[in-house]
């Protein structure tokens, strides 16, 4: 053979390299046909690199290699098995250029450490698929995203090349600080970008994930139980437990993710109360005291749970620790601030007088009660417990009087109680231990006793029982009060007897009491005795021998001595007054009556009852027959009863039997005080009923005894009492269920009955010791102690009722729990009852929620490899559970049955603990893998193991006694990965090749993809395998056609390919790529160490290329209106398709191809349509044409399938002109608005209506006007046009008259469609609007109650006529009367009519007709605005006008007035006012007429009034009297009464047109006086008197003001002044005035000012100018002067209007200038307006001038 060409002596790096083989003949001879064995090969010493041959068949062989490697190399080139001239040949491969898509990373998909540097290798691979030489370097750029700050960088800005040694390729490096998340909370990748050249190498840009690092003090952070971050300071609730969560964060505050036994984290925590609220005064962990324990749980995830539950209010201050680190920025404490609780009425602090001090009887005394929670905090409360409604503080306070164990015991109840709540906190200077917000009980007892106060706090509504407040009831002593008085008795107060002889008679006492204000026994002082005096009369019967003295018990004593029989006045005096009893006559006899058993008495409290060990008496007192007291001792002394000694036992006479045994020292007592009385002495010592009988006698010589027995004292026999139990001594303390074993186990309770008893062993039964503070606690660990709630219980079996107490506690943490009981003796110190008890408590039941499962193999697992987790149980508390066997009875109820039914098989046990891996979503457990559990003592868990053998999402089930221990929100499955490659389980697929292969294309890139696999088949997701891959051509050994079996087919030397290496993608997949060009059958095999995968070998056909879009093209046969460059409208265009493959050759046949075309052009024309193929005489070509009437621009779009073969855009152009297509438009068409410019266009169109594009065209427009309301103006005129030279034609046109129009435009003089269009009138122009009467030009005058009308015409700027009927109703309307006072009344409007245009009335049309009734008269201001704008004439630019005259006038509502009403002088001219008003009140100010048209006939009736002397009945009713009318609509009636001897009293009233006007007077007639500045007073226009009180009101800047002064005598009589100099006025500011005499006699003041403001006059009359004081009250301080105020003129002038604000030197454009003006009327004074004129209008121009101007 001859030698080859230069292909095999230089190669690139893995390009394909052909050279030729040419086949030579012994003699040197060139072969001219094919058949030889021509093979090569490239010895590249890792393997030889084989090549493809080619038979060309005509002696030449093309043979193709690719060698992967840069080196030099042997080819090997042998013909047969000899080698061919020349080979071997050096073969030297240089690189090829590096290929970004084909270059790889290794390790680029490992997740980095916040913060910590990490790096990937970058393998570079030419453009032919195999790896770059090593010397070869190249630049791959690196960026990363989001980069900067603390956020990803790349640490150098290019790959760095490594060397050889160090494993080749180039290194990145990278870090990132923090992680990244998605808006719905999930992990967002950094993205890195490694390009070469501005490409991608594979798989860039790479998604980098990144891990936390290891948690950082300084930057966890805490969390409270609603998600909130504890920044300042955290609130929680005494008692309530709270949870916060502690999240563990790394230097970069990315929350941690730590497994706590694979890299465990040192997290403690401590909460230390502060001594002052304040959390800063706490030091740092080691110093400060633990105040409340802390339970802390690890969640996993690097998250932690603290648990506390905090008693004492106030701040605290949390330290929480990572790794001995304190958290947080600052490392310091995170302050919380417990607030107190919810109220609890248990634990109420109270004290005070009638809680924890005395009271006294009937003083006002108060005691406080503090609101607390149950741990005694203090609590601000708001009051709600005074208020009705919820919880209240009920309130019963009572006195007991007597006894608490006495029979005749009684409460009285308070004689007042009131509870006040006390908002504000105690002063500071008090140093009160309480809060703001507590509350006061005021009360006031009446009698002495013990104050009982019972507090409860209830809730209304609430079926539950009243909670007691603290320690209620509590009990206090109330003290006496002062003695103001007394009582006697005794002895000294009853019968007496007196022995013969002065030697047997003794002293008598007698018993004061004293007593208070109430009756009550009072308490004594020391000057209290001497304030009573005990007297006895006669002298010669009785005598004192001894004053009142105090007896030791609160009492007073004295006694007197009979001195002979008779009676004896016993008199006791306090102050000097009698007492109580005093005085009395005592009858003294002279011997004793015999002592009567029946009549004998016996009291004192040890008869009512008694207490356990507390000693108690009664008294025995000895009566007589004759119903006096027995004064000597009953028993026999042998001295006689004078030689008794008080005190000493009782000789027999009187017995006292208890409970059938007799007192005889042991039991008791019964001493003799030897004046007729015995006190009997015991104490009990035992509780409950004990029965008491009394004997005496018997005694010699006493008919009573006549038996010789011992009789019973009293008629009502033996006497009950009940013996209560003494305080508290000790305690019994029963422990129940497991407590009784001394063990307890977290969650269950541990309980206990606790029987408190007195010293004598009796049950007790609270009734006199009321309370014990009976306590149990509980020390857990001996690190925190707590309170255990004692719940009270009655035991009705006991005599009387005792209680005992439940207690129940639920131990939370497991370990040693130290149960104490104590109680609270009499002196105050506490007594522990026996010795501690201690309880060893354990887990409780094991929770699935508490439950934690971690390890490696809860997350991950390989397919065929053990993996392990571990199963830690706890409680709910969150104690460790070890095995789980615990459960409690409560909790055994809710775990699954193991029972069978009756007569089956019983169930098997359910485990403890079990485990299965199952499928991703698969409910059934039992299809997945069952785990092995063994429990590991050393570790306290469960150690599990499986094997999966299914790789993906599994979940991983752990169950507690069948039920499924939670997982944790951070759970989202198990993955199970592949195990190790399996060659024979390994697959490939590919283009053309694997299952289901199909034939590739020539020239298309054979893909080859390998998947290793595992023993189960599982597709690994690492890389590390190493495949081979080869091709060779085939020939189909079998019969018949060709089938899809390797086996049939055998390799042939046609074609050989050695395709790379399969790259390692690291994800379990090998990719091997290559290029085939000649059309065959391939078999290739794919082996791993010579062993062949499964399938191997494959098939593979390789069919010619397919159609190219690209290389396909579009052509015309004649460029007669082709289509792909010019068409016309309205004719067919026609164009064609050539298809060719990638190689640009033309398909033989269809080549399977078709073509689609779409024509898009103006119009919405579309054709979509596929192009035929022409046939065999053009192979390969396609016709497509289209036809399109509408002109413009199209685009013709060719695909093959969906890739484009060529747009091409093009021109459709319009034909030719047609008039009756062209169109006009304009802004004016349908209606335009009169004075508005409008252009009209004329649009040419052609046949087809397409726009003509061009221009010279011959157009005229003609304007006519077709009708309307007017004829007048211009009808008709051709407009100016212009051409645009587009196709389109403008002119322009104005029209001022409204009415219909017509536009007629011609194109080449044939006319064009014409246009009708209508002209209505402009915007509204007020200032040429009407307001009009009905009937007259101006509106009104109008009448008061008569219907009334005003109407409107709207126009525009040119006067047309707006005929809209909105006009009116855009705006706002308002008619307002202002009436002579300067008040004003707004008209409600009844009715609107609008006349439209086509209203048969013309005179109406476009008219509004406003209707209203006024009933108010004065000016009528008629105030229209719009848009702002008003409405106003313009004759003085103010709202329109017009008059409301009163009505007819009405006697009803006439007003009679004047001093001629009260007062009047004799034979002097007098007068009374008259004022006439219509129906509506209105007044006449015009000389008032009759509905006729007359004058009202206007005069006075007189009368004699009263019984007094007067001139008679004839002279005072034709007294002389005359009207005149004197203005302003005033008429005066003038009488002069006759002279009389003394004043006198007439009857006036008032007839008009001999009505009777309303109002009968009384006048009083007197001779009359002078003038009296006192009396004189000030009048308005109308005669009244002015109201000084108020301002006076009414007068304008510019106009006369006037008053009138009518002097006045001192009975209030009109006196005619002698001239205006009567009067003196003084105004300020200083206003020129005149006064002047009215014919009337009064003086009118007037002055006119031009400056509005407020006067101040002062009036002064008589001759020597007193102040006036008829307006005013005598004792008016402001008394003769009048404030008057002078309003501005009514209207502004605008030559005086100022300025206030400009906008400044520059405004900015698009930002709003102020400008603001200040009216004023034409004197300069700043205007007012009112409701009648409105406010003024301003209308500004803002106008540009030249810069620097």
């Amino acid at each position: 053979a001859a030698p080859p060409a230069a292909g095999a002596t230089a190669a690139a790096a893995g390009a394909v390299t052909s050279f030729t083989v040419e086949s030579r003949d012994l003699y040197g001879n060139r072969r001219a046909v094919g058949g030889d064995v021509i093979a090569a090969r490239v010895l590249v010493p890792v393997a030889p690199v084989w090549a493809t041959t080619k038979d060309n068949a005509d002696g030449t062989y093309t043979v193709s290699y690719a060698v992967p490697v840069v080196g030099s190399f042997q080819l090997e080139v042998m013909l047969g098995t000899s080698p061919v001239k020349g080979s071997p040949f050096t073969l030297t491969v240089s690189p090829s250029n590096t290929s970004a898509a084909h270059t790889f990373t290794e390790g680029a998909d490992v997740a980095g450490i916040a913060g910590a540097p990490r790096s990937f290798v970058v393998r570079a691979v030419n453009v032919h698929g195999g790896l770059q030489a090593q010397g070869v370097v190249d630049n791959f750029t690196l960026a990363i995203d989001p980069g900067g700050n603390t956020f990803g960088q790349v640490l150098e800005t290019s790959a760095v090349k490594r060397s050889a040694a160090d494993g080749g390729g180039y290194l990145v490096r990278w870090r990132a600080d923090r992680i990244l998340y998605n808006r719905d909370g999930t992990l967002k990748p950094y993205v890195l970008n490694v390009t070469l050249g501005g490409a991608h190498i594979k798989g860039s840009p790479f998604d980098l994930t990144l891990r936390p690092g290891r948690a950082a003090a300084p930057n966890t952070i805490v969390f409270n139980a609603a998600g909130g971050l504890m920044r300042s300071e955290f609130a929680a609730v005494a008692g309530v437990e709270q949870k916060m969560v502690v999240q563990t964060r790394d230097p970069f505050n990315n929350d941690g993710a730590y497994d706590a036994f694979a890299a465990p984290v040192m997290l403690g925590a401590r909460l230390n109360g502060t001594s002052g609220g304040a959390a800063a005064a706490i030091g740092p962990p080691a110093l400060a005291t633990a105040d409340v324990d802390l339970s802390v749980q690890n969640l996993l995830n690097g998250i932690y749970r603290v648990s506390y539950t905090a008693t004492r209010a106030g701040g605290y201050g949390l330290w929480v620790s990572i790794d001995g680190g304190v958290i947080g920025e600052a490392g310091v404490a995170v302050p919380i601030s417990v607030a107190p609780g919810a109220m609890s009425p248990e634990h109420f602090a109270v004290w005070g007088p009638g809680a924890t001090e005395p009271v006294t009887v009937a003083e006002s005394l108060q005691f406080r009660v503090q609101t607390r929670d149950a741990y005694g905090n203090n609590r601000v409360d708001d009051g709600a417990l005074a208020t009705p409604g919820g919880l209240t503080l009920d309130l019963d306070i009572r006195v007991r009087v007597g006894a608490v164990y006495s029979s005749a015991m009684t409460l009285v109840p308070a004689e007042s109680t009131t509870l006040v709540y006390q908002a504000a906190a105690p002063d500071a200077s008090l140093n009160a231990n309480y809060t703001a917000g507590t509350y006061t009980v005021i009360f006031k007892v009446g009698v002495s006793g013990t104050l009982v106060a019972f507090l409860n706090v209830n809730e209304e509504g609430a079926a539950v029982a009243a909670r007691k407040v603290s320690a209620s009831p509590f009990e206090t002593e109330v003290k006496r009060a002062q003695t103001v008085s007394g009582r006697m008795s005794g002895l000294g107060t009853e019968s007496a007897a007196i022995a013969p002889g002065s030697a047997a008679t003794v002293n008598l006492p007698v018993m004061i009491t004293p007593l208070d204000v109430r009756g009550n026994r009072a308490a004594l002082i020391a000057s209290d005795p001497a304030r009573f005096a005990l007297s006895v009369s006669p002298s010669d019967r009785a005598v004192v021998v001894a004053a009142p003295s105090p007896d030791g018990s609160g009492n007073l004593r004295a006694s007197w001595r009979a001195m002979a029989p008779g009676d004896v006045t016993v008199s006791l005096k306090f102050d000097g007054a009698d007492v109580l009893g005093s005085p009395k006559v005592i009858t003294v006899n002279s011997t004793y009556a015999p002592v009567s058993p029946s009549l004998s008495t016996m009291t004192g409290p040890a008869l009512q009852g008694g207490v356990a060990g507390v000693q108690t008496h009664f008294l025995i007192e000895l009566y007589t027959d004759t119903g006096a007291a027995y004064p000597l001792s009953g028993d026999f002394w042998a001295g006689g009863p004078q030689s008794c000694v008080p005190g000493s036992p009782s000789k027999g006479f009187v017995q006292v039997i208890l409970d059938d045994i007799a007192l005889t020292g042991v039991n008791g007592k019964v001493l003799d005080n030897c004046n007729g009385t015995y006190t009997a002495q015991l104490t009990h010592g035992i509780s409950g009923n004990h029965v008491f009988q009394t004997l005496l006698g018997p005694e010699a010589n006493n008919p009573n005894f006549a038996d010789g027995l011992a009789q019973s004292l009293g008629t009502a026999g033996p006497v009950s009492v009940k013996i209560y139990s003494a305080p508290t001594a000790t305690a019994v303390v029963v422990y129940r269920f497991e407590a009784e074993k001394m063990i307890g186990h977290s969650g269950v309770n541990t309980e206990a009955i606790i029987y408190p008893k007195d010293e004598f062993g009796n049950p007790q039964d609270y009734r006199v010791s009321t309370t014990d503070g009976l306590g149990m606690t509980v020390t857990v660990n001996n690190i925190y102690t707590l309170p255990v709630l004692l719940t009270p219980k009655t035991d009705g079996t006991t005599n009387p009722e005792s209680v005992f107490y439940s207690a129940i506690f639920a131990p939370k943490e497991t370990g040693k729990y130290v149960i104490n009981v104590d109680f609270l003796r009499p002196d105050g110190t506490r007594k522990k009852v026996g010795s501690a008890y201690t309880i060893d408590v354990f887990a409780g039941t094991p929770s699935t929620a508490s439950s934690v499962v971690s390890g490696t193999g809860v997350a991950t697992a390989a397919a065929g490899v053990p993996a392990a987790f571990r199963v830690q149980l706890n409680d709910a508390a969150g104690n460790p559970a070890g095995t789980g066997e615990y459960v409690s009875p409560a909790d055994a109820a809710l775990l699954p049955s193991n029972a069978a039914a009756p007569g089956s098989i019983p169930a098997p046990p359910v485990p403890i603990v079990e485990a299965y891996l199952f499928p991703y979503g698969v409910s059934n457990a039992s299809l997945g893998v069952r785990a092995t559990l063994v429990y590991n003592e050393e570790e306290g868990m469960y150690m599990g193991q499986y094997t999966a053998s299914k790789t993906g999402r599994h979940t991983l089930q752990v169950l507690l006694y069948g039920k499924e221990i939670s997982m944790g929100d951070s759970y989202r499955g198990t993955d199970v990965n592949p195990g190790d490659t399996t060659t024979a389980a390994c697959t490939a697929d590919g283009s053309g090749v694997g299952t289901g292969g199909v034939a590739i294309s020539a020239g298309e890139v054979a893909r080859v993809v390998v998947t290793a696999r595992d023993a189960f088949s599982n597709a690994l997701t690492s890389g590390g395998s190493i495949f081979g891959v080869l091709a060779r051509s085939a020939t189909y050994t079998n019969t018949g056609n060709p089938s899809a079996v390797a086996a049939d087919w055998s390799t042939n030397a046609v074609a050989f390919v050695a395709p790379p290496a399969p790259e390692d993608r690291l994800d379990g997949s090998y990719l091997t790529t290559f290029q085939l060009t000649v059309a065959a059958t391939y078999l290739v095999s794919v082996t791993r160490g010579a062993v062949p995968i499964k399938g191997s070998p494959y098939l593979l056909t390789v069919t010619p290329a397919a159609t190219s879009a690209q290389h396909s093209q579009l052509v015309c046969k004649t460029p007669d209106n082709c289509g792909i460059d010019t068409a016309i409208a309205g004719r067919r265009a026609t164009f064609f398709v050539v298809a060719r493959d990638r190689f640009n050759n033309t398909q033989i046949g269809s080549g399977g191809s078709t073509f689609y075309y779409s024509v898009v052009g103006g119009g919405g024309f579309t054709k979509v349509s596929v192009a035929a193929e022409v046939g065999l005489s053009q192979p390969g070509w396609y016709e497509a044409f289209f036809n399109t009437a509408v002109a413009g621009a199209a685009t013709i779009r060719v695909t093959l399938g969906d890739e484009l073969v060529r747009e091409v855009r093009m021109t459709v152009a319009p034909s030719n002109v047609r008039p009756d297509r062209c169109t006009t438009t304009s802004r004016g068409f349908p209606v335009a608005i009169a004075g508005t410019a409008y252009e009209v266009a004329v649009a040419t169109r052609d046949d087809y209506n397409n726009l003509l594009t061009t221009g010279g065209e011959s157009v005229s427009i003609i304007m006519e006007f077709s009708g309307g309301s007017t004829s007048n103006g211009v009808t008709s005129s051709e407009l100016k046009v212009v051409d645009n030279g587009d196709g389109t034609y403008v002119a322009n046109f104005l029209l001022t008259r409204i009415g219909t129009w017509t536009v007629r435009p011609r194109v080449n003089n044939v006319g064009v469609t014409p246009t009708t269009f209508t002209v209505t009138a402009g915007q509204l122009d007020l200032s040429r609007s009407l307001v009009n009467g009905e009937t007259t030009y101006l509106p009104g005058p109008f009448v008061a109650g008569a219907p009334a009308v005003i109407t409107f015409l709207f126009l525009d700027s040119l006067l047309n006529n707006r005929y809209g009927g909105g006009d009116l109703a855009s705006g706002s309307l308002k008619l307002i009367v202002t009436k002579a006072d300067q008040s004003t009344s707004e008209v409600t409007v009844t009715k609107v009519d609008f006349y439209a245009e086509n209203a048969t009335d013309t005179s109406r049309k476009g008219k509004y007709f406003v209707r209203f009734t006024p009933t108010v008269s004065g000016l009528l201001s008629i105030r229209f605005v719009t848009g702002g704008e008003p409405l106003v004439n313009p004759v003085d630019g103010l709202p329109f006008t017009a008059v409301i005259n009163p009505s007819t006038p009405v006697t009803a509502q006439t007003s009679v007035y004047g001093a001629g009403l009260t007062a009047a002088a004799m034979a002097r001219s007098n007068a009374i006012n008259v004022l006439a008003a219509d129906a509506f009140g209105n007044l006449i100010t015009t000389q008032p007429v009759s509905a006729s048209g007359t004058k009202l006939d206007i005069k006075c009736l007189f009368a004699v009034s009263g019984s007094g002397s007067n001139p008679g009945a004839a002279l005072v009713s034709g007294m002389p009297q005359s009207t005149s009318y004197i203005g302003n609509g005033v008429s005066t009636v003038y009488f002069t009464p006759p002279t009389h001897s003394a004043a006198y009293t007439v009857n006036a009233r008032v007839l008009i047109d001999g009505v009777e006007a309303p109002g009968s007077y009384n006048v009083v007639v007197s001779s009359g006086g002078e003038a009296d500045p006192l009396k004189t007073i000030v009048l308005d226009s109308y005669l009244k008197p002015v109201n000084a009180a108020q301002l006076v009101t009414g007068f304008r800047a510019g106009t006369e003001a006037k008053l009138l002064i009518e002097p006045r005598d001192e009975l209030g009589a009109p006196v005619a002044a002698a001239s205006a100099a009567f009067v003196r006025v003084s105004i300020a500011p200083v206003v020129p005035h005149t006064l002047e005499l009215t014919s009337e006699g009064r003086v009118a003041l007037t002055f006119t000012t031009t400056d509005a403001g407020e006067y101040s006059l002062l009036i002064e009359a008589g001759d020597n100018f007193y102040i006036i004081g008829g307006n005013w009250a005598l004792s008016d301080p402001a008394r003769g002067q009048l404030r008057v105020v002078v309003s501005p003129a009514a209207r502004s002038l605008a030559s005086k209007t100022t300025i206030l604000r400009l906008p400044g030197a520059s405004v900015t454009a698009g930002l709003a200038a102020t400008l603001r003006l200040q009216s004023r009327d034409e004197y300069g004074n700043t205007a007012a307006y009112d409701a009648a004129q409105g406010a003024d209008r301003y209308r500004g121009t803002l106008t540009a001038v030249e810069e620097g101007r």
